[in-house]
């Protein structure tokens, strides 16, 4: 499969249908058709995400290990998909994360962690060592003795027990500026109150001027234990 060149590679969830045309035209960034048009009244709390596309984390960016190849991984990726189940999860609800808005289940799911869980460790044979400048980023921020130990062993903190799946809608914003936010999203965010059903992975890779690309992306064919096929 050829590929362009990347710096980094990384195993997202990037929603189709409503909710993906939502997510693109609100970060003004589609990562799947690689257009950028950024959203005139959103674009100021969107600078920051925009680049990734609209998304949720599975596996956090990470480099290649040198004797890794992208088609391997890619080979890798879609094993992974075809011993995944599709996830069913609850309603997805604005809620503030911090300084910034996400789109979060309303309800845990074990089944979404499990699978979280599953891109993790899977895929990290294909992953270098964590550099030096992203450790101490991360240590920086004065991190848990769980957190530390995830970064070392898996290169990013927020796994396994500390994993909260989210579809980031900005960056950060100011407490005054949250109202506008709020009432923006709200004209445009398809009805999400239904449930979600997480039926894909994809394997996504960053370009040299950050952006970020889906490369392949893999339908999950697993079905869920003790269903009939």
């Amino acid at each position: 499969m050829a590929t362009p060149r990347f710096h980094r590679y990384a195993i997202y969830h990037l929603p189709t249908g409503s909710l993906g045309r939502f997510g693109a035209a609100w970060l003004g960034w589609d990562p799947v058709t690689a257009r950028y048009r950024p959203n005139d009244e959103t674009c100021e709390w969107t600078a920051i995400p925009r680049r990734y596309g609209f998304h949720a984390t599975l596996k956090a960016p990470f480099e290649l290990r040198e004797s890794a190849t992208v088609d391997a991984l890619d080979a890798a990726a879609e094993a992974l998909a075809q011993s995944l189940a599709p996830v069913h999860i609850s309603a997805l609800e604005p809620t503030w994360l911090g300084r910034f808005l996400a789109l979060v289940p309303s309800a845990p799911s074990p089944e979404l962690c499990a699978l979280a869980d599953q891109c993790v460790t899977t895929l990290d044979p294909f992953r270098r060592p964590t550099p030096e400048k992203d450790r101490e980023k991360y240590e920086a921020r004065n991190l848990s003795a769980e957190l530390q130990s995830n970064l070392a062993t898996w290169g990013y903190p927020y796994v396994l027990d500390a994993f909260r799946f989210h579809l980031t809608v900005t960056g950060r914003v100011p407490k005054a500026a949250r109202p506008a936010v709020e009432t923006a999203l709200a004209s445009r965010l398809p009805d999400m109150t239904q449930g979600y059903t997480l039926d894909r992975i994809s394997l996504m890779g960053e370009d040299a001027d950050g952006w970020f690309h889906q490369i392949n992306a893999y339908s999950l064919a697993a079905c869920p234990a003790g269903s009939d096929k």
